[in-house]
C-alpha cells in the first residue's frame, strides 16, 4: 500500500483563494453571470400575477397590473431563421435558451410598460412554462419599433414608480 502526502504552503493556498475570488468578481462585473439574477425567481410560481409583476419590477419595469394579452403558444420543434435570431440575440444574453423548450407549450403574458423613457407604446412579454419564466422581451408595438431583453439597454434610465405618480 502506497500513501501519498503533500504539503500546501499557507501563502500558496491564500493566493489560490484570492485568485478565485478575483476571477469570480471579474465575471460578475462583465455580466457573464447575468442569468444568476433569474435564479431568484426560478423557484417562484410565475403562474401568479404578483410573481410576474415582481419579476418585471426586478429589472426596473413598471407595468399595468393586468396583462393586455395572455395566450398559450407552441415553441416550435425546429427554429426557423427568425426564431433562431430571437433566441441568440435576445434570449441567450439574458440567460434563457428557448431550444430547451422546443416543441413545448408556454403561456405568453404581455403587459403595458408605463415607465419606458423614450416610447409610449411598449410591452413586456413573458414566456412562462411549467410555472417559470423561460424567456421574453421588452418591445415597442410600433412597426418601426425595437425589441430587447429584460435588462434595460445602456443609456436608458428608468424612472422609479414614485417619479411616475408625482
Amino acid at each position: 500500500m502506497k500513501c501519498f502526502t503533500f504539503r500546501l504552503a499557507t501563502a500558496r493556498l491564500c493566493a489560490v483563494c484570492l485568485g478565485i475570488c478575483v476571477l469570480f468578481g471579474l465575471l460578475c462585473l462583465t455580466g457573464s453571470f447575468s442569468s444568476l439574477g433569474n435564479d431568484v425567481f426560478s423557484s417562484a410560481n410565475m403562474d401568479s400575477r404578483d410573481a410576474r409583476l415582481s419579476f418585471l419590477r426586478s429589472f426596473g419595469w413598471e407595468v399595468l397590473e393586468d396583462p393586455v394579452m395572455e395566450k398559450e403558444i407552441n415553441i416550435p420543434k425546429s427554429f426557423d431563421e427568425v426564431y433562431t435570431r430571437y433566441n441568440e440575440e435576445i434570449q441567450i444574453p439574458e440567460g434563457y435558451d428557448l431550444r430547451a423548450y422546443a416543441g413545448k407549450k408556454a403561456t405568453l403574458y404581455s403587459y403595458v410598460v408605463i415607465n419606458y423613457p423614450t416610447e409610449d407604446e411598449v410591452h413586456a412579454n413573458l414566456l412562462v412554462c411549467d410555472g417559470k419564466v423561460i424567456g421574453g422581451d421588452i418591445c415597442s408595438v410600433r412597426l418601426d419599433g425595437f425589441m430587447h431583453g429584460f435588462t434595460p439597454p445602456d443609456g436608458i434610465t428608468l424612472p422609479s414608480s414614485s417619479q411616475l405618480y408625482d
